[in-house]
C-alpha cells in the first residue's frame, strides 16, 4: 500500500518529534523512501524535520520545473545545501535515499535514486554545528510541517541514525521491504489503524495512524485528506 497526497489541500504525514527521530544526520544518518511525483507544477516536499521559519533541521524536496532534488542541513554559521544535477522524474515510482554525516563540514551527502548515486551541485558549503531539530516533527510528503506538499504518492519511508551502505540502499531500491536493522522510524504504508480494506479510503487524522514498524512508537498521523492507495511500486518479499 501507499499513501496519496494532493498539493492543493496541503496534506502530509507527521510522525512526531520523539528523541529517536532527532538530528538523524548529526553523526551519520539516512533518510529513505519510495516516491511517485505526478508533476512539477510547484516544489514538492519529500521529507524533512525543521520548523516553519526554517532555521533549524533538514529537508529534502524536488524543485519546481527542473524536478531535481535539493537537500539542506541547517548549521549554526552556514547552512549546507546540495542539488542533484538530474531530475527525479514524474509519473513513475522512484526510490530516494539521502546518506549524510553532518559531523564534519567537509562531508557531502550521497543522494541515491533507484540505488544509483547522483551527481551533486553544492549550493552552499556547510559551516558550524548543526541547528538541532529536536522540537520539530518529522514529516513526509511535505516540509516545514505543511509547505510544498507532494502531488503524488509515498510509501516505505524510513529513518536511520547510521550511514546505510550502497548495498543496503540498492537492496531497498530493488524492492526489499524487510528490516535492515536500527530503523528509528519506518512507515511502510501497509498498516493503518482502524481500516480493514484501505484502498481508496481517505484517512482520518488522529484516527487512522500509519504504524511505525521500527517499534519506536512514532506513528504517522495523516493530515489534510491523505488517501490510502494500492501500489505497484517494486516489492521483494514481505514487510516482516
Amino acid at each position: 500500500m501507499a499513501v496519496e497526497f494532493d498539493d492543493v489541500t496541503n496534506n502530509y504525514v507527521t510522525c512526531g518529534a520523539a528523541a529517536s527521530l532527532d538530528d538523524i544526520f548529526a553523526s551519520g544518518g539516512s533518510a529513505v523512501g519510495w516516491f511517485y511525483v505526478d508533476d512539477y507544477a510547484q516544489y514538492h516536499g519529500l521529507f524533512g524535520k525543521n520548523n516553519t521559519t526554517p532555521n533549524n533541521g533538514w529537508e529534502a524536496f524536488t524543485n519546481q520545473t527542473s524536478g531535481t532534488i535539493t537537500f539542506t542541513q541547517r548549521k549554526a554559521t552556514v547552512d549546507g545545501g546540495w542539488d542533484t544535477t538530474s531530475a527525479l522524474g514524474s509519473g513513475a515510482w522512484k526510490h530516494v535515499a539521502i546518506v549524510y554525516d553532518a559531523s564534519n563540514d567537509a562531508n557531502d551527502p550521497t543522494i541515491y535514486v533507484n540505488g544509483v548515486s547522483q551527481s551533486l551541485t553544492e549550493i552552499a558549503a556547510p559551516s558550524g554545528a548543526i541547528d538541532s531539530d529536536g522540537p520539530d516533527p518529522l514529516v513526509f510528503a511535505a516540509i516545514r510541517t505543511n509547505a510544498f506538499s507532494l502531488d503524488g504518492k509515498a510509501e516505505d519511508v524510513r529513518m536511520y541514525k547510521r550511514l546505510l551502505s550502497q548495498e543496503e540502499v540498492s537492496l531497498l531500491a530493488a524492492g526489499y521491504r524487510g528490516p535492515l536493522g536500527n530503523e528509528q522510524g519506518w512507515w511502510s504504508g501497509d498498516n493503518f489503524r482502524g481500516i480493514t480494506h484501505p484502498d481508496g479510503t481517505t484517512l482520518t487524522a488522529a484516527t487512522n495512524y500509519l504504524r511505525d514498524e521500527s517499534g519506536n512508537g512514532n506513528t504517522g498521523d495523516p493530515i489534510g485528506g491523505v488517501i490510502a492507495r494500492a501500489s505497484d511500486a517494486p516489492r521483494m518479499g514481505m514487510t516482516f
